[in-house]
């Protein structure tokens, strides 16, 4: 039995969330006609079964989670097709009970042997980090001269 575009996104969708572009990718990959895709997407978001907003919450929250800046995942996200606004950040943010500096520091001390004792090079490490992370230098210089001077 040959499935239809939209008993594929079904069963696609039944093992995660997708963004719209990549949901349109596999269906395209698989030989279905455009047609029939944008027919199957647009019954998909009717019944419920289709919410991108619930996959960018989601994914926002995950990249939040790894440590990920504010526009490392805007753009991310972009790179996935899926247009993420400063409230819906901020909404993520507010969820997870978390600021842009909370995260900056608690990936900074992840990566710092003793806070007792900054070195050299735990500084250096610390700072790549963060920033391959894409939060700012001068968050990152002012999160470790506060470590510095007030250590935990």
């Amino acid at each position: 039995m040959k499935l239809d575009a939209y008993q594929y996104s079904i069963r696609l969708l039944s093992q995660r969330d997708y963004p719209r572009k990549k949901l349109i990718e596999k269906l395209i990959s698989r030989g279905f006609e455009t047609e029939e895709i944008f027919d199957a997407i647009t019954e998909l978001k009717e019944v419920g079964l289709f919410d991108e907003n619930r996959y960018a919450e989601a994914r926002i929250k995950g990249l939040i989670h790894k440590g990920w800046s504010k526009s490392f995942i805007t753009k991310k996200m972009g790179l996935e097709g899926v247009e993420v606004t400063p409230e819906m950040l901020e909404r993520c943010y507010r969820y997870l009970d978390i600021t842009e500096y909370d995260q900056a520091e608690k990936l900074l001390i992840k990566k710092i042997k003793n806070i007792n004792d900054l070195s050299f090079n735990d500084r250096q490490k610390a700072t790549r980090y963060a920033l391959s992370k894409g939060h700012s230098f001068d968050k990152i210089k002012e999160i470790l001269e506060s470590l510095s001077n007030h250590p935990q």
